[in-house]
């Protein structure tokens, strides 16, 4: 995955209120990433169906 790539898969993530990304220090490319609790609830009920799926 390039950086770019992570950029908008991680855009994504935040349109959607699933991370919130804030820079860090004074480095413009890097970022702090920190799951919402929709998040981690959207996460939670993937790893349950991804289960079920798996059998």
């Amino acid at each position: 995955m390039t950086s770019g790539n992570l950029a908008s898969h991680l855009r994504k993530l935040e349109e959607a209120d699933y991370v919130k990304i804030r820079a860090w220090l004074s480095d413009a490319r890097s970022r702090v990433v920190t799951p919402t609790p929709q998040g981690l609830r959207a996460l939670a009920n993937f790893i349950v169906e991804l289960r079920k799926a798996l059998g």
